[in-house]
């Protein structure tokens, strides 16, 4: 462990088991405050600043605490919370698998496997009804005569996901850096700033319902989010580096808009380096 923290690598080992001993103190009374404290986010949070001081400092300690005993912690408030009920959904496999196959946009949120479970779950079924440790529901498929032993649960799964990751429900759109090919975070998808919709905002609450249902299961999701939607879903602060991580063009751009001078730009010269008009693509690829 040691050798991936360069920080800590002129440390000496009796200083860290030291250090290591506080830390687990001051988490041992941060554990007892943290039962008596309300600290529940509120639904229209929109950001960190609008948080409690008490939450805020609560979430300032979160990157001192060993994850052991905050794995630990949220297993035991899961299993307090269990409840062991599980719904029926029929669902239309097929349907779903043709609009998945024709590339094609639900536009109703009514054919696709993500809209069929969004119309039978999100707004119909209290958070109890979401709480088994297993599963959720039990899969029925429209002519099919499959058993739900957990295997058609996963599939419905898995393909929700991948189709919040495509044109069919475009919740999420590629990362920019995957759609130039450059820099890091190629592979992921940020969060598309064309879903505005009310009905689309609740499409994304939806997707919060099933990794908060992910997480209760054990069972893990594709979701292949860039690391900038991780940070926001958990208030965590960001700088230029996190946008370097997800657009590369643009952060290169800010560098060189941040430094003319060193680069030989000066108020005079200005028009000689730059002759067009400034404009702004979002994620999704609108001016």
């Amino acid at each position: 462990e040691k050798e991936k923290l360069k920080g800590l690598s002129d440390v000496p080992f009796e200083n860290l088991q030291e250090r290591a001993r506080y830390l687990k103190y001051i988490q041992s009374h941060f554990d007892q405050l943290i039962s008596s404290v309300q600290i529940t986010i509120p639904h229209d949070l929109n950001s960190v600043s609008s948080l409690s001081p008490l939450q805020r400092f609560m979430l300032g300690c979160r990157n001192y605490f060993f994850s052991k005993q905050t794995v630990q912690n949220m297993d035991e408030t899961i299993q307090n919370t269990h409840a062991g009920s599980r719904f029926d959904v029929n669902l239309d496999r097929a349907k779903a698998n043709r609009l998945k196959a024709s590339n094609t946009r639900d536009e109703t949120l009514r054919d696709s496997m993500f809209g069929q479970l969004f119309r039978m779950i999100h707004g119909q079924k209290e958070p109890r009804a979401l709480r088994d440790s297993e599963r959720i529901y039990v899969t029925y498929f429209k002519g099919e005569g499959s058993q739900d032993i957990g295997g058609p649960y996963n599939d419905t799964i898995s393909q929700l996901i991948e189709e919040v990751q495509s044109a069919v429900v475009p919740l999420f759109v590629p990362a920019p850096n995957q759609a130039e090919n450059i820099g890091e975070n190629r592979e992921t998808f940020v969060i598309n700033p064309e879903m505005s919709s009310q009905e689309q905002l609740d499409a994304f609450e939806f997707i919060g319902i099933i990794m908060g249902v992910a997480v209760r299961t054990k069972n893990n999701l594709s979701l292949l989010l860039a690391p900038t939607v991780w940070k926001s879903l958990i208030f965590e602060e960001m700088d230029i580096a996190d946008l370097k991580s997800i657009n590369e063009c643009t952060f290169q751009a800010l560098e060189v808009l941040s430094n003319l001078e060193q680069n030989g730009v000066t108020r005079e010269n200005f028009s000689e380096f730059f002759d067009e008009e400034f404009t702004v693509v979002n994620s999704a690829g609108a001016t």
